[in-house]
């Protein structure tokens, strides 16, 4: 991946122009990255290949809505998928060993990082949060996602869901997943794109956004953990809460528990906390945070080791 020196240096393509400066950041975006719309930033990798960054609003959530529930029923159906459950169907009758598939098997647990996604989307119009949807399209975007455009929704090979508060020093990533059609169909899946993905969004919303953003924190599956895990400095990220020297630290069981309290520290290692919540009313405006990290153990990734462009 390219630093955003080398990348501020670099010599754009036809497709790529400048993004004005923000005021609020000492970085901004390189000219690598093409600002569509207010809300809607793009940067091409290679041809046939772009990378895609749109602010989800009251005009394109049911656009977003309609695209989970389209690829859940996508892994449910697909014909291999089906295929495979009768297969595993008629073993079991005989008492033979279920054949084993690992592509059926992501794309069969595929729905649930979906309705991750999906459920994100319904913070869009909570005050001071922002959500986005970040994802990996075949084909050139040059306007908001509209779930009718079949070229459009076809084209869409991996996408996450990227949430911030604007009191928040930290994105959350939840839902990342890949299209069934591009692991079992007929269109050409990319290598190296998940890694590559989340790094674009953190990117983005780290140099767009007015408050400092030091972390990007997420649950992923294990197969997600262990792409981090490889391509991350082992010094950029921790798993789980409360022990020794961690970034988080949390009182209580659940964010249920009245005197439930969490606090986020500093990358520097101080106990000096950068995000608390305490009580209630603090829970209240973070659910959407809460409420999609519930139950699982935090991923916390510091922002600049991260938040890149993919290399070309």
């Amino acid at each position: 991946m390219q630093s955003l020196t080398s990348m501020s240096n670099a010599s754009p393509c036809c497709h790529q122009s400048a993004v004005a400066m923000n005021p609020y950041n000492s970085e901004w975006l390189a000219k690598s990255v093409r600002k569509v719309s207010d809300g809607l930033y793009t940067y091409m990798k290679e041809p046939g290949l772009f990378y895609v960054m749109e602010k989800v609003n009251s005009d394109n959530v049911s656009h977003w809505r309609r695209y989970s529930d389209y690829q859940i029923q996508a892994a449910c159906d697909h014909k291999q998928v089906r295929q495979h459950n009768l297969e595993c169907f008629k073993a079991q009758e005989a008492g033979l060993p279920f054949p084993e598939n690992r592509k059926i098997e992501i794309v069969k647990a595929t729905p649930d990082p979906l309705s991750r996604f999906k459920s994100c989307m319904s913070f869009f119009d909570r005050d001071g949060v922002d959500v986005w949807s970040a994802y990996v399209s075949n084909s050139d975007v040059n306007h908001g996602f509209k779930f009718e455009a079949i070229e459009a929704r076809e084209s869409i090979e991996m996408a996450v869901a990227v949430l911030t508060h604007k009191d928040a020093p930290f994105q959350l990533h939840m839902g990342v997943h890949r299209s069934p059609e591009y692991m079992l169909g007929q269109n050409i899946a990319h290598k190296g794109i998940s890694i590559d993905l989340h790094s674009f969004a953190a990117y983005v919303l780290r140099n767009i956004s007015e408050k400092r953003k030091e972390f990007v924190i997420t649950t992923p599956m294990k197969s997600m953990a262990d792409i981090f895990k490889k391509h991350l400095d082992s010094n950029s990220f921790q798993e789980g809460a409360n022990f020794d020297g961690s970034y988080i630290k949390t009182r209580g069981d659940t964010y249920y528990d009245e005197n439930y309290e969490f606090k986020l520290l500093s990358s520097d290692n101080s106990e000096n906390h950068i995000f608390k919540v305490e009580n209630r009313d603090g829970v209240n405006e973070h659910y959407w945070f809460f409420y999609n990290t519930q139950c699982v153990d935090y991923f916390v990734i510091k922002v600049d080791s991260i938040a890149k462009l993919p290399s070309s």
